[in-house]
């Protein structure tokens, strides 16, 4: 019999088990995860269950029975890829096709760790985070990209006092051009969100934290959402990783014979963009996983879709369309819409609080990049 082992209880890993499974009623599936719960979905982490609308069994994705068995608290170590098997804690696990779909680490550096730092990846760190959130609470988050303020905006919610901390000069540096971050900013002040950027955190300790001009920030809890990784450090050289990239695929997710991977994990070559593209959104993760076992199982249909994703903070929705960012040109076409160009050439928008314009901007980005 067949096996597909998926390495990473992730949405990608998830769906990709449930794509085979549709593919092939026979198909032995084996998902390995190294948490302890079964495939949830991480957007709620900062949002909803966070804030203590939603319960963490309502995080879980929905999974037929017999659809595939699931490996809890199973790290894997490394990859044979003579003897076609992946180490892991639990012993050696053989495949025939392997999908991996680990996701991403947050980056953590050695002078920010203290007891009193926190990372929010998993369902863990929220439970272990939720129960800090009591109204007066001194929140200090590091880093002003999505998660950091999304977490801001919950835990003002929960009646925190909340300093956000960036190093850069405007918060979302990565992912909005000036303009539209203006904006996101004007949402926090009005919050009542502390928001300092320009100064980087030089560490951590009983009493808070300490920037690098001297100014020290009472806190009682640190975030720390400087980024993250894509978690590969366990794979060693057997399928060559990129810094900042990871896994790096074609545009079918393979990276060699009976190999793909999905998700935040990996890079997959896009055919509008001409490049190879990382996306960290929620769709990617989920059309990634599918597709990458679709084609293993003998399909051949490249990942063509436009990223999308979205952020909800202080009761206003920012939508994300292609690839916006600092290297790109924007333009600011009304209040609420921002295009991004690189050359001349329409590659993103950013919406603000028009969810009802969504289709038409990604209507138009698809034209831009040939894919319709």
């Amino acid at each position: 019999m067949t096996r597909l082992v998926v390495v990473g209880a992730s949405l990608a890993g998830h769906r990709a088990a449930l794509e085979a499974r549709r593919r092939d009623a026979d198909l032995d599936i084996v998902v390995i995860g190294d948490e302890p719960h079964p495939p949830y979905q991480r957007p709620p982490l900062s949002k909803g269950l966070l804030a203590g609308h939603v319960a963490p069994e309502r995080t879980r994705l929905r999974t037929p029975s017999g659809a595939y068995t699931h490996r809890p608290s199973v790290r894997a170590e490394g990859i044979d890829l003579d003897e076609r098997t992946v180490a892991t804690t639990a012993g050696p696990i053989g495949f025939d096709l392997l999908v991996i779909a680990t996701g991403a680490a947050p980056l953590h550096p050695a002078p920010l760790r203290h007891p009193n730092a926190l990372t929010l990846r998993t369902l863990d760190d929220a439970l272990r985070l939720r129960d800090r959130l009591v109204p007066g609470h001194r929140l200090v988050t590091l880093g002003a990209g999505f998660i950091g303020l999304e977490l801001a905006a919950t835990a003002r919610e929960r009646g925190c006092r909340v300093t956000v901390v960036e190093a850069a000069e405007r918060i979302l540096p990565r992912a909005l051009g000036p303009r539209a971050a203006t904006t996101v900013l004007a949402w926090h002040e009005a919050n009542g969100v502390t928001v300092v950027t320009g100064h980087r955190a030089l560490a951590v300790d009983d009493d808070g934290v300490a920037l690098d001009d001297g100014t020290r920030i009472g806190a009682d809890t640190v975030v720390v959402g400087l980024g993250v990784r894509p978690a590969t450090d366990w794979i060693s050289d057997a399928v060559p990783a990129v810094a900042g990239l990871g896994l790096v695929c074609d545009a079918y997710g393979r990276i060699e014979d009976g190999i793909a991977a999905a998700g935040d994990v990996a890079t997959w070559h896009h055919p509008g963009w001409g490049r190879p593209v990382r996306s960290e959104h929620f769709e990617t993760a989920a059309t990634q996983g599918q597709l990458a076992a679709r084609n293993l199982l003998g399909g051949h249909e490249p990942w063509r879709d436009v990223p999308f994703g979205w952020s909800d903070q202080h009761g206003h929705l920012i939508q994300v369309l292609g690839t916006p960012g600092a290297d790109a040109d924007e333009e600011q076409r009304s209040d609420s819409t921002f295009a991004y160009y690189r050359d001349g050439r329409l590659e993103g928008f950013v919406l603000l609080d028009v969810a009802e314009d969504v289709v038409e901007r990604r209507h138009e980005l698809e034209r831009a990049l040939e894919l319709s």
